[in-house]
C-alpha cells in the first residue's frame, strides 16, 4: 500500500497548483521543514485520508475566479484570521496575539456568566472582559 500511496503522491506533486502531496502514514517521521511541520500538526489518524495534499499558496484548485483564502491550508497568511467581539459591555479594544479556535467558547461562557461546554480547553481571552 505504501508504494501506491507514494506513487499517487508523486503524481500529485507534478499538477499545477499543488505544493505537496505525500501519504500520511510516515507523516511523524517528517521533520525536515515547516510545510511537513505545519501539515503533521493538522493530521489526525481518525479523520485523515492516506495521502495530504498541500494546495499551492493562493490557490484553491476547486473553483473558478480569485480566491484569497480559504481557512485550512498550512499557510502563514492563511492561518492569521481576525476574530471581533462586539455587544453591551464590551469596550473597544485591540489586540494583536495568537488565539485558537478552543478560547471563543471559553470567553463567551465567562462573558455570559454561564458554565464552560464540557470539555473546554482554551483560555479565557482577558482583552474581551476588560
Amino acid at each position: 500500500m505504501r508504494a501506491i500511496e507514494r506513487r499517487v503522491s508523486q503524481r500529485l506533486m507534478a499538477e499545477p497548483g499543488v505544493a505537496m502531496a505525500m501519504p500520511t502514514v510516515p507523516l511523524a517521521e517528517q521533520r525536515d521543514d515547516v510545510l511537513k511541520a505545519q501539515i503533521r500538526r493538522n493530521y489526525h489518524p481518525m479523520r485523515s485520508g492516506d495521502i495530504y495534499v498541500a494546495q499551492a499558496p493562493y490557490t484553491f484548485m476547486m473553483e473558478k475566479g480569485p480566491i484569497v483564502v480559504m481557512h485550512g491550508s498550512p499557510w502563514r497568511y492563511d492561518t492569521h484570521v481576525p476574530i471581533i467581539f462586539a455587544g453591551p459591555g464590551i469596550s473597544a479594544a485591540t489586540a494583536s496575539e495568537r488565539v485558537y479556535t478552543t478560547d471563543v467558547a471559553v470567553t463567551l461562557a465567562n462573558l455570559f456568566g454561564t458554565t464552560q461546554p464540557s470539555g473546554a480547553s482554551g483560555k479565557v481571552l482577558g482583552k474581551v472582559l476588560e
